[in-house]
């Protein structure tokens, strides 16, 4: 992501922030999450601080009912042009003068006027449209939504939360994984929507992954629903239960039809990259270095085919690699370099 995307995404989560803020007093868990995200980056500071700036210039003006629609279309481009251009600018008479003022406050105003309209209208698309969840290779987050649920996101993952429903909450899981501990509401079910798998819950701790074409629920407290949306063109357009998932269960979901049964599971290994560890039971070594290269900046590759298909079992911290280096040391004749781009290449020891 550059600099010019990073900015936009800062913009739109700070407009996001002053959005929530004027709806009401925030709980705790939200005022802790913004001083949280101020935190993370001077950029967010920086975003937030244009925002109210922006508010509060609009705030001040009050007369929005005295604009003045008088003068020729043409008058006024030229006092535009007067006005900004100082080589231009003559003594008028004053009559002249005060007609000019009136054209120029009126321009203003107006200018005023659409600028507060832009900032209402996307005020509002964001409203609709919801708070946008993002993260890079790397990245990991702890998000609490407005409702009091806290989602973990792993890195490379996005989704949308729309909360000002009444009647649901609803995440929209676009790619990536995140586990959810949803704040219990009876009336209000808590839906994640992963390409047509809808997994419900009220009150529970779940994560849902999305994986090439699959999608992976895995239960850690409680219950959750999962359904599943039919094929394109079905006469009967209504999702189909799938499964009632209970405490370490997992289903896994392909394409349009759910997996023959549902498997029992260790949740506290099968979410442990929740709290930043990897599990890996006989896992091809390209396949755990691709777990490792989303976690870190830096980023690690196998320069021998047979050193490839050796199996690694182990949990691993995700953010160190060098520890992970320091074990394939132990348990295999490997060297470690660096490439040109100063990342790590492993290779069978000289």
């Amino acid at each position: 992501m550059d600099e010019n995307e990073r900015r936009e995404r800062a913009g739109r989560e700070a407009a996001e922030w002053w959005t929530e803020m004027q709806t009401g007093e925030m709980a705790l868990e939200r005022r802790v999450a913004f001083v949280g995200w101020l935190r993370d980056s001077p950029l967010h500071v920086s975003e937030m601080l244009q925002v109210v700036e922006v508010h509060d210039g609009l705030a001040h003006f009050k007369r929005w009912a005295q604009i003045s629609t008088e003068g020729s279309e043409q008058d006024d481009a030229l006092d535009r042009v007067i006005e900004f251009s100082p080589t231009l600018k003559t003594a008028p008479t004053p009559a002249r003068q005060e007609t000019k003022q009136g054209l120029r406050r009126g321009s203003f105003l107006a200018g005023m006027a659409a600028s507060a309209l832009i900032v209402l209208a996307v005020t509002v698309w964001y409203s609709l449209s919801g708070q946008i969840i993002e993260t890079e290779r790397g990245e990991r987050r702890e998000v609490a939504l407005a409702d009091g649920s806290v989602v973990q996101v792993d890195p490379e993952t996005r989704m949308r939360v729309k909360m000002r429903d009444s009647s649901r909450r609803l995440v929209v899981l676009e790619h990536g994984r995140a586990l959810f501990r949803v704040a219990k509401d009876a009336e209000r079910p808590f839906l994640v929507d992963a390409n047509g798998t809808v997994a419900r819950a009220v009150g529970t701790s779940f994560a849902v992954e999305t994986r090439m074409q699959d999608v992976i629920v895995t239960v850690a407290e409680g219950k959750v629903a999962v359904s599943v949306s039919p094929p394109p063109g079905t006469r009967n357009a209504e999702p189909e239960l799938a499964a009632m998932l209970i405490a370490d269960q997992q289903l896994t979901v392909g394409g349009a039809a759910a997996s023959a049964s549902v498997r029992k599971v260790d949740s506290q290994r099968e979410l442990a990259w929740a709290s930043g560890r990897l599990v890996f039971e006989d896992a091809p070594l390209p396949s755990v270095l691709e777990q490792f290269n989303r976690y870190n900046r830096v980023q690690m590759r196998v320069d021998d085919a047979e050193l490839a298909q050796r199996r690694i079992s182990g949990s691993f911290n995700a953010s160190d690699p060098n520890s992970f280096l320091a074990f394939m040391q132990t348990v295999a004749h490997v060297q470690v370099t660096r490439d040109n781009a100063r990342n790590l290449v492993i290779a069978p020891g000289p």
